[in-house]
């Protein structure tokens, strides 16, 4: 059988793939009359909140040995109270050699976890896997509304970050006018593509989108989504308001719609100095200074 190295850490070794197959004798920690035991194939089933802890017992040693296995979220080395948990397979003499043992336990999402087998006799002749397992558990997609949106009187920035977990597909929803609180009942779906935490040119993250031809003085509402291998995730709602128009704010002129922004042109109006620059044709947008 075949060990792949993926990673170390001090006194923890990465495993990946493969069984026992009854040549890993010599890689077992332990004297030949001491009990034998081993981390199998490492973790497997590794789930955002689940992992399996797998593990075997090769020698009982001078009499009845029994096998437990301690984990946690730190390395607790050769000391049986320096482990967060464990479990028993079992009472001496109960565990068969060579088998497989498992044992699933629940986890937090986007953790480093660690494990490691240990045997025990009536003797008192104790022993522990050679290293102890590291692995890291996944999670669904995390989310993040960032500054929320950027109104003005008739669009709206909407704005988004993927803070954790695999790549994953975004959306961007949004709807309105709405009644501020109460959730829609129908939602605009806007699809962000994949996007990874790290980001990158095609797809940055954080990433934002502009909708135009909104109703002014009038209340919307988005919120994120996203799908990655592991489950969905969906951000609170992000309640916002666009700008009511100014009291003297210039929509039609000449019978042609007012644009936002722009600047100086040589055609538009000053009031306040009562001088009109080159004859304005249609379509001059008046400035109130």
């Amino acid at each position: 059988m075949t060990y792949v190295l993926l990673h170390s850490h001090a006194h923890c070794a990465w495993f990946g793939g493969g069984s026992y197959d009854g040549f890993d004798g010599n890689t077992i920690k332990g004297r030949p009359d001491y009990p034998r035991v081993h981390n199998a194939q490492g973790a497997t089933g590794i789930m955002p909140l689940q992992a399996v802890l797998n593990g075997m017992l090769t020698a009982h040693g001078a009499t009845e040995a029994r096998v437990i296995v301690f984990w946690g979220e730190t390395d607790g080395g050769e000391s049986v109270s320096a482990w967060e948990k464990n479990y028993s397979f079992g009472n001496y003499g109960e565990i068969p050699l060579f088998q497989h043992l498992s044992y699933a336990i629940d986890v937090l999402p986007d953790t480093t976890y660690h494990y490691r087998f240990y045997a025990v006799n009536l003797a008192g002749q104790e022993s522990w896997a050679l290293n102890s397992v590291c692995f890291d558990t996944p999670n669904v997609p995390t989310l993040s509304t960032e500054a929320g949106a950027g109104p003005s009187i008739w669009s709206a920035v909407l704005r988004g970050r993927l803070t954790g977990g695999v790549e994953a597909s975004v959306w961007i929803d949004w709807s309105g006018p709405a009644e501020h609180g109460i959730e829609p009942s129908v939602w605009t779906e806007v699809s962000m593509g994949l996007r990874t935490v790290e980001g990158t040119l095609q797809a940055p993250n954080p990433f934002d989108i502009l909708l135009t031809d909104l109703d002014s003085d009038s209340t919307y509402v988005y919120r994120l989504r996203a799908t990655n291998i592991h489950g969905t995730t969906t951000s609170t709602n992000v309640w916002f308001k666009t700008f009511p128009l100014p009291g003297n704010f210039i929509v039609y002129f000449d019978q042609t719609p007012w644009c936002e922004g722009g600047s100086y042109d040589g055609y538009d109006i000053d009031l306040n100095e009562e001088v009109m620059c080159p004859k304005s044709p249609s379509g001059t947008v008046l400035i109130f200074m």
